[in-house]
């Protein structure tokens, strides 16, 4: 075995947020207490639970099976399964954020879906400047039953 390598029997648990990002592009902006309208929306699996679960598993594998039309092959010759253990809401957004991360390959047997909404994270992007302005609400983790 390499120095430093993990034993094939290893695993990876995270535990940690689920949430989806709501993603604003606009020109500038808004001032306290203006409204101004996004010309574009986007929504993003999200949450440091479960970026970190996806990271890892790219991590311990050559070819993520995002990237690929082919089966996912293991770093090292090992096959590190990595687990998701949160919450995600009972609505449209959880059935969304559970699916992902299963379809990245991560065990999904951790997660929990609670009677809530999911956590969800608001972020204004300035188009040019690239600055942005988040705010987040946790929604289902804080129903979560660890």
């Amino acid at each position: 075995m390499v120095k430093g390598a993990m034993a094939s029997n290893s695993i990876v648990a995270v535990v940690g947020e689920i949430n989806m990002d709501l993603v604003f592009e606009k020109e500038r902006s808004p001032e306290r207490n203006e409204s101004l309208g996004a010309f574009s929306l986007s929504y993003h699996p999200s949450g440091r639970g479960a970026k970190t679960a996806t990271a890892l598993y790219r991590a311990s594998h050559t070819k993520p099976v995002e990237y690929s039309n082919e089966e996912s092959t293991t770093a090292n010759g090992y096959d590190i399964p990595v687990f998701m253990n949160g919450a995600v809401g009972d609505e449209h957004f959880g059935t969304q954020l559970k699916a992902k991360l299963k379809m990245q390959n991560i065990d999904i047997s951790g997660v929990q879906t609670v009677k809530a909404n999911s956590g969800i994270c608001t972020v204004i992007v300035e188009t040019f400047t690239r600055e942005s302005w988040n705010l987040g609400y946790p929604g289902a983790a804080l129903k979560w039953d660890a």
